[in-house]
Order: C-alpha cells, then structure tokens, then sequence
C-alpha cells in the first residue's frame, strides 16, 4: 500500500515539478536555443545522457526513485506530461513567440521529452535481459522507439532546410538558408520547365474581379461540349484548351510554351455569338474577355497546376559525374546527401517560366529514426505472432 502510495505521489510530483521548474528556468535564461545542440554537442550530450541512465541503473538500483523510473506507473506519468506538450502544439499555431506559440524551443518541453526519455530507458533496460521471445520483442520494440526519438530530438538542430533558384542555362550551387547563402556538393543547370494544367474555368465577376454572386453558380467548366445558362443567354463551350496558340482566331493546341484559352458561343433571343474567344492571357497575348452585362464580365480564370516538372542537369561534387534529372512535385530526389524537392516556379510565365524553385532538405540523422521505425516494427511483429504471456511476466 505504501508502494502504491509513493507512486502515485511521485507520478503527479514530478510532472508538476518539471513544468514550474520549466517556467522558471525559461523566466530566467530565455528559450532553449535549438542551435547550441548541432554536432557535436548533440553527441556528447547523447551520450552523457545513455551513460548516466545505465550508471543509475547498476549502481542504484535499490534507490526507490531509480525502481520507480523503470515501472508502469512512470511510464503513464511521462507519457502523459509529453503528451501535453504534443497537445499544445497540435492545437496552438506554432508563431515562435514565447509560450504557447513556441512549445519545441520551450524548456518544459525540454524537461518533458528528457523525462519521458528516461523513464523508457530505464524499463528497456530492467528487461534487458529477455529469457523469452515475447520478453525479447517487448524490449526490441520499446529499443526501437526510443532509437526513433532519440535520434530524432538530437538530430533536430542539424537538419539543414534551403531554397535554390535555378534558372535556364545558368549552372547554380548555393542556396539560401534563413537569409544566408551556403554552398552546395552538387550544382544544378535547368534546361526546360513543363507545366500541366486542368481543365481551365470561366467565371463571371464584376468590376473589381470579384464574383459576381457567390450565393448563385458563376463558374463553369470550360470543357469543350459542354453548355450552361447565364442569365438570359446559353453560354456553349465549342472549343478548350488549357495549353494552345492564337492563329487567325483558331486555337491551336500546343504541348508547352502557350496559354488556356476557349472559344464559345453565346445565344439568345436578340442574337447569337460564335467564335468568341476568352483567355487569360500571357506575355504572347492579352486578355480576352465579353462584358456580360451592367457589372458583369466573363472572364477565364487562371487554370490551376495538375503537375510540373523540371529538368535539369545535376553536377555532383563527389565524383564530378553529370545526370540528367527530372523532379516533380511528389518525386523527389537525392543527392550528395541532401533530398530536393520540387517547390514552384514563376506563376506569372506559366510554361514560359525561365526559372524553377527547389526546397532541399538535409537530414544526418533520419537513418537512424529508421532503423528505430524497423526495429518497432519487428518488435511488433514478433510480439503479435508469439504465444502471449501473462501480464506479470512482462
């Protein structure tokens, strides 16, 4: 009864303790900077932290607050107050202003995920030595997750995240990184730009390039063979094309470097309209449009982007090699250790774009994160295809 006691207290103590121990220390010296943990402070602090928790284990472990560290009942407690912390962020909008809007660089936070760190090591290593299978497993799958977020807190500071324009014809290797330029082990010259787009809409909006009516359909689907009633007249879609040429008032489709453009036909009672033509626009051409009415113009809008592609030559440092590369929005590519990402382009030119914008992401220590994953996996997987044990065996 004692025991349960001295849990219980200990498990609503240490949770209130951390948290005014976080606000004071954060009222004193400021935010935990993020950056004074790169390689290879996050090492060495990685391994103070392993060695202290392993010395506790074998040195004291007869000490009450070391037996408690590896039970169930510190495990609710630490899981509980990170969880908080998991809670503020996903409800509170991250700003990066002091408090609730920057929980990661708080040290509550800091105190939270040390807390919940060490109680799993500790009960990883109070059944370290598995005399079963599902003993085994249960272990490799909690082994695995700490690996997991253990490496990923320490890895936190050395991840790298930068912008590259890449422009025609020109061969760039820096980036910028929060307004500084680094440079890169590999270079990228952009040859061509390739944009597909939807089927483009029109709309009818009034002077100020609003909606007409917002409370009533006003933009309809420029596909070819489709009809619509606006107002007293049909609107017909006689031709479409989301990337097409001007000549002699005929539409000719194209496969890169034109516009969205659709020619109509507008009946009535009083008159028909064949021929018209509504467009965008581009650096080719200007905007075409017909005034509907008092306030009331049929426009076409911008069509929105299914996907584009850039292609461009990579220059790797490594082993001065050359490739030829092509990168969509969702098939990013690695190189030299860095992962680059299709991140947009000049919307203005279209397909005519003469530049490309790529996100690329360095990440050292996301292997590792991994080979936790794998390792929680296996653990899972072992556990479930295992006889089950009685739970004081555990």
């Amino acid at each position: 009864m004692n025991k349960n006691r001295f849990n219980l207290s200990i498990s609503i103590a240490i949770p209130l303790i951390l948290i005014i121990l976080g606000i004071v220390v954060q009222f004193i010296f400021g935010e935990f900077n993020l950056t004074n943990l790169k390689f290879p402070i996050n090492i060495i602090i990685g391994l103070q932290f392993l060695l202290i928790v392993i010395a506790a284990s074998i040195f004291l472990k007869n000490n009450k607050l070391v037996k408690y560290l590896g039970q169930t009942s510190a495990a609710i407690s630490s899981t509980a107050l990170f969880l908080l912390c998991v809670l503020i962020i996903a409800t509170v909008t991250q700003t990066g202003k002091p408090g609730f809007g920057n929980v990661l660089n708080s040290w509550v936070y800091v105190f939270a995920v040390t807390y919940w760190l060490t109680s799993l090591l500790f009960a990883i290593i109070k059944r370290f030595r598995a005399k079963s299978k599902l003993k085994l497993f249960f272990t490799l799958q909690h082994l695995g997750l700490f690996v997991a977020v253990f490496a990923g807190v320490l890895g936190q500071s050395d991840k790298q995240e930068a912008f590259l324009r890449a422009w025609k014809e020109q061969v760039i290797w820096f980036a910028d990184e929060n307004n500084k330029t680094i440079e890169l082990p590999f270079a990228i010259k952009l040859n061509k730009f390739n944009i597909e787009y939807h089927t483009p809409n029109l709309a009818l909006v009034n002077s100020k390039g609003n909606l007409v009516d917002k409370a009533e359909n006003c933009v309809f689907e420029a596909e070819a063979g489709k009809t619509y009633l606006v107002g007293n007249s049909i609107l017909k879609i006689d031709e479409s094309f989301a990337n097409c040429d001007i000549q002699d008032n005929k539409l000719i489709a194209l496969n890169e470097g034109g516009f969205p453009a659709s020619k109509i036909s507008l009946i009535n009672e009083k008159d028909t309209i064949n021929n018209l033509i509504i467009t965008t626009g581009s650096l080719k051409v200007q905007q075409e449009f017909k005034i509907m009415g008092k306030d009331s113009i049929l426009v076409m809008l911008d069509p929105e982007p299914k996907s584009f592609i850039s292609d461009f030559e990579l220059y790797k440092k490594s082993d001065l090699s050359v490739h030829n590369m092509k990168i969509g929005v969702n098939t990013p590519i690695k190189a030299e250790g860095w992962t680059i990402y299709q991140h947009g382009y000049d919307n203005f030119s279209g397909n005519d774009s003469l530049f490309s914008d790529f996100m690329i992401v360095r990440d050292p220590w996301l292997p590792v994160v991994y080979v936790g994953i794998f390792m929680m996996l296996a653990g899972a997987l072992g556990l479930f295809f295992t006889k089950p044990l009685k739970r004081k065996e555990l």
